[in-house]
C-alpha cells in the first residue's frame, strides 16, 4: 500500500511525502513519520491518502495541528552576523543580518538593539532585565546600565512567510546607535546620542509575536571617540592665555621704560 501526506499552511502545501508500508487484510500497522521544517505559531493540516493494486482512497484530513511557541532560536555568532561599520564621538553604526535569528521556534516579529556602557568589573553572563530601561531613564547617570537604544522594529522579511523549499536569501539591515538628537517622540524609547570618548557593548533582542524573547551575546567594546570641538576649544584658550600674557608683558616693558625715563 502506498500512502501519500501532504502538509499545508493556510492555502499553500508546504510539502509531499511518499511512502510504502505492507500490510495484511485487517492487520493494522503503526508507523511513525517525522516531519522538519515546521514553524511554530501556524496551524498545519496534513492530509494522507492511500492507494493499492485496486486503486485510491479517500483522502483523510487532520486540520489545526500547532507548534508552542518558544523564545526565537538564535542560529549565528553576534561576531558572524554583525558588522561594525562606523563610530563617531556619539554614535556607532552597525550592519546585521537576518540569519542572526531563526522563525522555527516562531516568527521572529521585532527586534531592539540593547546598549550597555563598559565598566572593568561587568558580568555580562547577567540577563538583561525582561523590561528594559530607555535613554531618557539613563542619560542623567553617571554611568549608563543596560537600556534599549530606540524602539522595537522589524528590520526584515518574515521568512516563514515563503514556500519551505523556496531559497531564502540573507538580508542586511544597517543601523546607527545614537543619531537621534534630540528625541523626536516623546512617546517611543529614544535612540539618543552616547557619551564622548566611551566605551560601549551592545547585544540584540529578538521578540516573537506573544512577547517572548531570546538575547545575542555582549559585543566586543566600541570607543566612542573624542568630541572634535574640544580640539577648537583647546587652541583657543590656548590662544587667549598666550594673548593676555603678551598684553601683559607689553604694558609690563611700557611701564619699565616710564620709569627710566629722566
Amino acid at each position: 500500500m502506498f500512502i501519500r501526506m501532504s502538509f499545508s499552511q493556510g492555502n499553500d502545501v508546504l510539502d509531499e511525502l511518499f511512502f510504502e508500508i505492507t500490510a495484511q487484510p485487517n492487520h493494522v500497522e503503526f508507523q511513525n513519520i517525522a516531519i522538519s521544517g515546521l514553524t511554530a505559531g501556524y496551524t498545519y493540516s496534513f492530509t494522507i491518502t492511500a492507494s493499492n493494486l485496486e486503486g485510491q482512497g479517500e483522502p483523510v484530513t487532520q486540520s489545526d495541528i500547532a507548534l508552542d511557541l518558544e523564545p526565537p532560536l538564535i542560529i549565528d555568532e553576534l561576531s558572524n552576523a554583525v558588522t561594525l561599520i562606523d563610530s563617531t564621538d556619539t554614535t556607532f553604526t552597525i550592519t546585521i543580518r537576518s540569519n542572526l535569528f531563526s522563525d522555527l521556534n516562531g516568527v521572529v516579529v521585532s527586534f531592539v538593539i540593547m546598549v550597555r556602557e563598559y565598566s572593568e568589573d561587568e558580568d555580562l553572563s547577567e540577563a538583561a532585565p525582561a523590561i528594559l530601561p530607555t535613554y531618557r531613564g539613563i542619560q542623567g547617570n553617571n554611568f549608563w546600565g543596560i537600556y534599549q537604544s530606540g524602539p522595537r522594529r522589524n528590520w526584515f522579511t518574515n521568512a516563514a512567510r515563503r514556500r519551505r523549499r523556496q531559497a531564502e536569501s540573507v538580508e542586511t539591515v544597517t543601523i546607527t546607535v545614537g543619531d537621534e538628537d534630540p528625541c523626536s517622540s516623546s512617546t517611543e524609547p529614544c535612540n539618543g546620542p552616547l557619551k564622548t570618548a566611551t566605551s560601549w557593548r551592545y547585544a540584540i533582542r529578538g521578540y516573537n509575536e506573544e512577547g517572548q524573547y531570546s538575547d545575542t551575546e555582549w559585543s566586543s567594546r566600541i570607543v566612542t571617540n573624542r568630541d572634535p570641538k574640544i580640539f577648537g576649544y583647546i587652541v583657543a584658550g590656548t590662544v587667549g592665555v598666550f594673548t593676555i600674557l603678551l598684553i601683559i608683558l607689553l604694558i609690563c616693558v611700557c611701564c619699565s621704560c616710564n620709569d627710566e625715563d629722566p
